[in-house]
């Protein structure tokens, strides 16, 4: 083997390994080509990023602007797609970032019905727990981002007390809203709220009582549990200290309802056993004067009293929560209506965008500086996707972004990468993806060009390709986006028949040609050519162009109009038609000088490849 033969394969070797090391982007179906042209006012991009050796960083850029959606500032990334490539189960959840801090699944179920396909769905007492790290140990600056879809929530009964009231869901949740000063609504503090908020401790209730500041509630294994106003011991479990939480009722027993009062509750056991605990100083509880902590019994059939009313079933949906991670209150975002883009920026206060909206510039959030376990889903009744934490807030232009954009891995080497992407304006938008690794770094970019019109605006009125306007439309104006080769029948009045053509629509120049009746008229943008189509001293059509497009297509009007030309037009229509058809032979011309041109050139070529293959021979 030659010397030469062998560097050359060599170079092929050393070529081979340096490509199989460098990242690959590819724009894959639904993608458009490369300046593709489109009237759509939105479109979708969707990329394969493969070859990978440990991603680094991933940029997109829209438009100019750079957005990164990975890189040593995203501490938590979760697909949610139960991939076994990447060692995931029904129970363990991996952390995408590069910080692994992965989860574990507590009664959460996989399904595929996410927003980008996986999710996991939560009844309100299942959860997703991640241990803490140092990488999740953020106390400043933060942004969480999740998509979630919240469950209807179907009442079956209601329970008023004093300036606040609860609801029963089919589901067993209890959720409550109005005064909170001693913690009757069961939300871990004493904030009032304004929207139904879900009573904490995940229990799985079957019937409610308010009373005048408590609340009691009996679960589905007949365990009695109170919280709220404590003074007189109304809550039942041995002691007077106001609760914001639920709190079991101290006495071993299955009840069967259960009622409170202003300050007392009594309850009824399956054996038809009634019990009462609270103030007593009216007797109230049946036993005496004394005040009793804890259920006392007396042989009587049952008490009702106190404030509740009739259980009733109703349709009625109403406002749902998510339960944060990092130990936040709950954030508010609605009634259900399909999946919501959930993200919260902080920096020292905190910003809340639904669907990249802002909605709120001041939410309440409160972080644990060390906490213990974080959880994700607690307390929350629905399906989420797609949980992102990163150690910085974001701007207010990336939020669109990441509403629109999302990151997916689908193996030690590849990723995904999809977004949606809004077209504004007429114009040409760049975009590209950018990806990093441990050894190289890859980017591909592409335009796509937005028209300023509707698709109907593009297509001929009949089979034939022709736009046929009728009479009626060209006496008012007959206005069309049209390109080069286009044709617009003319059928004036008379009864004569023209065909026009468009022959040229140059954006740089900012002229249209028109063809008809055998002449070519060059009408520059925001004028107009009056045209004697049968050479009678009166013009019969004006052909006008109002606005000429960078992507080859002009809007035009045809408009049949019956005016006399004066000498002097007489004349300069003449020289008009004149200067017209020179053009035309002027053009032909070029046409033939380009072609020989172009000969010449592979001749010249040709001989040189020729001297070349003899000098080698």
């Amino acid at each position: 083997m030659k010397k030469g033969a062998i560097l050359f394969l060599i170079f092929g070797i050393f070529l081979i390994g340096i490509s199989s090391a460098i990242p690959y982007i590819l724009f894959v179906n639904p993608t458009p080509s490369d300046n593709y042209e489109t009237t759509s006012d939105s479109f979708e991009i969707n990329s394969s990023i493969t070859n990978l050796s440990g991603l680094e960083e991933l940029i997109f850029n829209w438009d100019g602007t750079n957005y990164t959606f990975y890189n040593n500032s995203l501490v938590l990334m979760m697909n949610f797609e139960n991939n076994s490539g990447l060692g995931e189960n029904d129970s363990f959840v991996r952390d995408l970032s590069k910080y692994e801090n992965n989860g574990t699944v507590f009664g959460a179920i996989f399904n595929l019905a996410g927003r980008y396909r996986g999710a996991y769905s939560f009844s309100g007492r299942d959860k997703i727990t991640i241990a803490n790290s140092a990488s999740l140990n953020i106390t400043d600056n933060l942004t969480i981002s999740l998509w979630a879809k919240r469950n209807n929530v179907v009442v079956k009964q209601v329970s008023v007390g004093k300036l606040y009231s609860c609801v029963l869901t089919e589901k067993g949740d209890v959720y409550c809203w109005g005064e909170n000063i001693f913690g009757q609504l069961g939300t871990g503090n004493f904030v009032n709220s304004l929207s139904p908020k879900l009573v904490l401790g995940g229990h799985n209730f079957s019937s409610i009582s308010a009373g005048f500041c408590h609340i009691c509630a009996i679960n589905t294994t007949g365990s009695a549990y109170c919280w709220g106003y404590n003074t007189f011991g109304q809550l039942g479990n041995g002691n007077v200290t106001t609760m914001y939480t639920p709190q079991n009722v101290l006495r071993e027993y299955n009840f069967t309802s259960i009622d409170g009062g202003y300050p007392h509750t009594c309850a009824t056991t399956t054996i038809g056993t009634t019990y009462c605990w609270g103030s007593n100083a009216c007797g109230q509880t049946g036993i005496g004067r004394a005040s009793v902590l804890f259920p006392s019994y007396k042989a009587i059939k049952s008490v009702l009293i106190g404030k509740s009313v009739d259980s009733f079933l109703i349709g009625e949906t109403f406002g749902g929560t998510i339960v944060s991670i990092l130990n936040q209150n709950p954030v508010e975002f609605g009634t259900p209506s399909g999946w919501v883009n959930i993200l919260l920026s902080y920096n020292q206060t905190a910003d809340l965008y639904l669907n990249g909206t802002l909605v709120n510039n001041s939410a309440y959030i409160q972080i644990d500086s060390d906490p213990s376990v974080i959880t994700i889903g607690e307390n929350f009744d629905g399906t989420i996707d797609e949980i992102r934490i990163l150690n910085r807030t974001v701007l207010a232009s990336e939020v669109q972004q990441f509403y629109k954009s999302n990151l997916k891995k689908i193996n030690e080497t590849s990723w995904e990468f999809y977004s949606n992407q809004s077209l504004d304006s007429e114009k040409t938008y760049s975009y590209f993806l950018f990806a990093k690794d441990s050894v190289s770094s890859y980017r591909l970019l592409r335009n796509i060009i937005k028209f300023p019109f509707s698709e109907e605006d593009l297509f001929s009125d009949s089979s034939s390709g022709i736009f046929k306007p009728t009479q009626k439309q060209l006496k008012e104006g007959y206005v069309k986006i049209l390109t080069k080769k286009q044709k617009v029948q003319v059928n004036l009045s008379n009864g004569e028949q023209y065909l026009a053509e468009i022959k040229e629509v140059n954006k740089i120049l900012e002229k249209v040609v028109v063809s008809i009746g055998g002449n070519n008229y060059s009408i520059a943008k925001n004028s107009s050519e009056k045209i004697d189509l049968n050479n009678d001293g009166y013009y019969d059509l004006q052909v006008s162009v109002t606005q000429i497009y960078i992507t080859g297509y002009a809007k035009v009007e045809f408009k049949e109009i019956h005016e006399e030309i004066s000498q002097e037009n007489k004349e300069s229509v003449t020289e008009s038609a004149v200067d017209n058809n020179e053009d035309a032979v002027s053009n032909k011309n070029k046409l033939i000088y380009y072609v020989l041109g172009f000969v010449v050139l592979i001749l010249i070529i040709s001989l040189i490849i020729l001297k070349s293959l003899k000098k080698n021979l």
